[in-house]
């Protein structure tokens, strides 16, 4: 049922059941979900993860005929919300065709036009070929505990979309991350004789000006499809309002370009932080790397983005968009293990972790039924 009422009803639910990651308790939604997919009239399985706070949702539509296994693959947790929205983050207000809400376009709206899809599409799994695997997993947002687990259980997959917010453009790539936390270390004292001190807060601030540097040397780096970048994005340093700072930490996101390594990117780092210490014998620092994903580029020869290409054209009448997502998805885990993977979906990415959320409801809409064409066409492959 492609009706916008339909549709509204289900992202709705989903926006109203806050799933926040931090601090990562999904098992409220899955469950939710799984309620949800049973009013249609389909069955779905949940897996808890994390000591059962955390849990995954799978739903198997097999057509008992041999055929590809093809997988929809979408998050359920969501940033943690920002302060001042002017629209309730819980509630899925529509406001001149938008619904308003937290996860609103990163993305319960792709996980809305993928179940609205599978609605429409479980009557006809007979007639079609091979297995059609929904997969609504934990933790996209920081350690990918969920997808990797789903992985870990399911194998043998051909094809995966994901339904991450592209707005409905057909996306080919993605850049990966880094994450890092490095802690400068000084040396406590009295601030009122600063000279028996070590400022690990002036030694880091040294530091932050020499990865903005390195950040925009490499923007400038021609050999890339996309530009890499750097930022520092949390700060934590000081005891006391009257004390010289001992310890200063930084948590900084490193994007990586698809040539680009775990080996590369950290090798430059520690070039630049053993630089300062050659330099200088009080400069003390650690490194630790707190998160970590490959950057992704789909297949040269990718069947599922010429499925997708046929189904847009098909539903929509008109040619497809394509892009390279500035953000990290989970697709390098997908093709890592050799899986045909794309990513496509409604929202739009620049209004992802940001205040006032929103999606355009009709576009919720021209996904689902793009999915449910995508889904025949896919699904129609012999084989042998």
């Amino acid at each position: 049922m492609f009706e916008s009422q339909f549709v509204t009803d289900i992202l709705k639910s989903l926006i109203q059941i806050p799933s926040m990651n931090p601090p990562g308790k999904e098992a409220k939604i899955a469950e939710e979900v799984c309620h949800m997919f049973a009013d249609m009239g389909i069955k779905s399985e949940i897996y808890y993860l994390n000591g059962g706070e955390r849990a995954n949702v799978v739903v198997i539509l097999d057509s008992g005929k041999k055929g590809p296994a093809f997988v929809l693959n979408g998050h359920l947790d969501t940033v943690p919300i920002k302060d001042n929205w002017d629209h309730e983050p819980f509630m899925g207000e529509i406001v001149n065709g938008r619904l308003y809400g937290l996860g609103a376009s990163d993305m319960k709206s792709g996980l809305a036009a993928i179940m609205v899809a599978v609605n429409e599409i479980k009557n006809e799994i007979e007639k079609l070929n091979g297995t059609l695997i929904v997969s609504f997993v934990s933790d996209e947002e920081k350690n990918n505990l969920g997808t990797r687990d789903f992985l870990n259980r399911y194998k043998n997959i051909d094809y995966a979309l994901i339904a991450e917010p592209s707005d409905l453009s057909i996306v080919r790539s993605n850049r990966g991350t880094l994450r890092f936390k490095l802690t400068i270390y000084g040396v406590a004292g009295h601030s009122s004789n600063p000279a028996n001190g070590v400022n690990a807060i002036y030694k880091i601030v040294d530091v932050i000006n020499a990865l903005r540097d390195y950040g925009n040397k490499i923007c400038r780096d021609q050999n890339y499809y996309m530009s890499p970048s750097i930022t520092v994005t949390m700060i934590d340093g000081g005891t006391a309002e009257n004390t010289i700072p001992d310890k200063c930490e930084i948590i900084v996101d490193r994007r990586m370009v698809y040539g680009e390594n775990k080996e590369k990117v950290e090798g430059e780092i520690l070039d630049i932080l053993e630089n300062f210490a050659k330099k200088d014998e009080q400069f003390k620092y650690s490194y630790c790397a707190t998160g970590y994903m490959d950057p992704w580029r789909a297949k040269p020869d990718s069947k599922l983005i010429k499925y997708c290409e046929d189904a847009f054209k098909n539903c929509l009448l008109a040619d497809p968009n394509y892009m390279d997502f500035q953000g990290t998805t989970e697709a390098a885990l997908f093709a890592e293990k050799g899986i045909d993977t794309v990513i496509f979906g409604p929202g739009d990415l620049k209004l992802a972790h940001s205040k006032n959320e929103s999606v355009e409801v009709e576009q919720v809409m021209k996904s689902s039924r793009l999915l449910y064409v995508l889904i025949k066409k896919v699904l129609s492959e012999r084989v042998n």
